[in-house]
């Protein structure tokens, strides 16, 4: 359990730029077979992908002894919860 966050102004472009790359991505390791080397490779370039796509603005918060705000006495539901608009947005 945990909450994916995103801080939209910096996640989006990211996300626009790459999303398309890795939608290729995975249509080349889709083209081949179980085990070989070239699945392989391109399921190398997926994970490249994806990683580019939710490597900036994006956070992932564990709820647990990992959890940033735990760390400073805070908490998602007291703390960051009442601060969200109707929408869920900071």
């Amino acid at each position: 359990m945990g909450a994916d966050l995103y801080l939209m102004s910096l996640h989006e472009p990211t996300r626009k730029k790459w999303d398309p790359r890795f939608d290729a991505a995975i249509a080349e390791r889709d083209r081949h077979a179980e085990g070989t080397r070239k699945r392989a490779r391109a399921q190398k370039r997926v994970m490249e992908c994806h990683g580019r796509m939710y490597g900036t603005g994006y956070l992932r918060d564990p709820y647990n002894n990992l959890d940033v705000l735990w760390k400073f006495g805070l908490s998602w539901w007291g703390d960051v919860i009442p601060l969200l608009d109707s929408g869920g947005h900071l």
